[in-house]
């Protein structure tokens, strides 16, 4: 498949799942924001695709100082057909929620959906 095609797919795809556009140029990056017990937090997907090399993928969501997703990876398969690479996208995307969903501050929010304090102005109306 295309590299252009990995590109298209992984843009579809994780818009599909709640992840937002950032930039497109020199790299794609996408960033989706969850809910924590210190407020919201934002995960990070970014991806290069050029014709003279292999797609590469990266994630970034930092917890307790260290990025939990620095082991998820997708090496997209050249050979791979389009339900093939939807299939590698999906599992990617699951295995970053699992880890989002498993880090400290996160777990705890889905677990006791504790919410950070309010700390917005409050604006009086008369």
């Amino acid at each position: 498949m295309s590299h252009g095609r990995w590109d298209a797919l992984l843009s579809q795809i994780t818009h599909a799942n709640g992840w937002t556009m950032r930039h497109q140029s020199p790299h794609t990056a996408v960033e989706k924001r969850v809910e924590t017990a210190v407020g919201l937090k934002q995960a990070s997907l970014c991806w290069v695709s050029r014709d003279d090399e292999r797609p590469r993928i990266w994630a970034r969501y930092d917890s307790e100082g260290r990025n939990v997703l620095e082991s998820v990876w997708l090496h997209p398969l050249e050979q791979a057909d389009e339900e093939q690479a939807k299939a590698e996208i999906h599992a990617m995307l699951q295995r970053i929620d699992a880890a989002i969903d498993g880090s400290y501050a996160r777990a705890l929010w889905l677990e006791h959906n504790y919410l950070a304090p309010d700390t917005t102005p409050k604006t009086q109306h008369s």
